[in-house]
């Protein structure tokens, strides 16, 4: 269900960001060491669903609705750690995944929209900000 949808965002991204920025899913994250984190980087994790509109009188039809937080790496050791140049370069990046991903049709019309997100988080020169996507399937069961 969501790997499809994944593979989408990432390749989006990849075209779209410059060749500069890493971008890759959560299940890559997770095989990279902390001391080697790259960066600037762009990280696509997968949310989960929520239940979506059902019909009373239809029930082997259910829409759901997946989120994704995308989140933007910068690191920029300017000022000895001071977080200040690298949210100017978070920010600078999280402009492009709302260019390349606001709209975009994941898969046969499932358009991705904005949705919450955690805040932003700064640590020794790194900045990570999420920006929180959601798009809708409808799912169609065979009950017979």
């Amino acid at each position: 269900m969501f790997a499809q949808l994944e593979n989408a965002i990432v390749e989006r991204l990849r075209q779209r960001l410059d060749e500069s920025i890493t971008v890759t899913s959560l299940a890559e994250l997770a095989r990279v060491p902390e001391m080697r984190q790259k960066a600037p980087a762009v990280f696509v994790v997968y949310g989960g669903y929520a239940e979506g509109d059902s019909k009373v009188n239809v029930p082997h039809i259910q829409q759901i609705t997946q989120s994704w937080d995308i989140v933007c790496v910068a690191k920029n050791a300017a000022g000895g750690g001071d977080p200040t140049a690298a949210k100017s370069d978070v920010s600078a990046i999280a402009s492009e995944v709302l260019s390349a991903l606001l709209g975009f049709s994941v898969s046969g019309g499932i358009r991705l929209r904005l949705s919450d997100a955690p805040g932003p988080e700064y640590d020794g020169g790194f900045a990570y900000l999420p920006i929180g996507f959601s798009c809708r399937s409808t799912f169609k069961g065979d009950p017979e």
